[in-house]
């Protein structure tokens, strides 16, 4: 349980919880998985409000989020643009940590990866990813999976047409360690306690 909790009637609190991503078994859990990673290596992590309680934001917010080179709060660090020599030496001597968001198109969702090393990075004329690959962990409907020379394409550019192959847009996130206090960075207002809670 995490220290991030809403009140409830007769003084009681809801307290996050990571575990109610069983609730969405059989679906793609890559954010939960991505945050939850994050958050248990020291990084910040950023929640969202929801009906009932808080949670992780989905891929397409943060990838729409990170669109203007920025993301709310400051939990991570925007770092599209930076050529992949840099980028993975800064893995490979620990002294940074990266995390890929992808946006998915029309129907389909997006997805999130944390990665161990940079292999390559494309960027196409518009300064935005047209290609990454990675190695690193990423979230199965089974379960986590380590993958080395995992590819992410934009849609139409080197392949990129299908759900895990073409995303709308992919940014590259830098994580960022706690200025002070807690790991979690609420996004917005404070919200009602979670069903799982009662």
């Amino acid at each position: 349980a995490s220290e991030i909790s809403t009140p409830l009637e007769g003084g009681a609190l809801a307290a996050f919880n990571v575990r109610d991503a069983a609730g969405y078994a059989g679906e793609y859990k890559c954010n939960l998985f991505a945050f939850a990673l994050a958050r248990r290596a020291g990084f910040q992590v950023p929640l969202t409000g929801r009906r009932h309680g808080w949670g992780f934001p989905e891929p397409n917010g943060v990838t729409a989020d990170a669109a203007d080179g920025r993301l709310r709060r400051d939990w991570a660090r925007v770092v599209t643009g930076e050529d992949a020599t840099s980028l993975d030496a800064a893995t490979r001597d620990g002294s940074r940590a990266f995390m890929l968001t992808g946006a998915g198109s029309g129907t389909r969702s997006g997805h999130m990866a944390v990665v161990e090393r940079v292999h390559s990075v494309r960027y196409g004329p518009d300064g935005e990813v047209s290609q990454i690959v990675f190695d690193g962990w990423e979230a199965r409907r089974t379960g986590a999976r380590r993958l080395q020379r995992r590819t992410w394409n934009r849609l139409g550019t080197h392949g990129g047409g299908d759900a895990r192959g073409g995303f709308s847009r992919i940014e590259i996130l830098e994580l960022l360690a706690p200025r002070a206090g807690r790991a979690e960075r609420p996004l917005g207002a404070r919200v009602g306690p979670s069903l799982r809670d009662g």
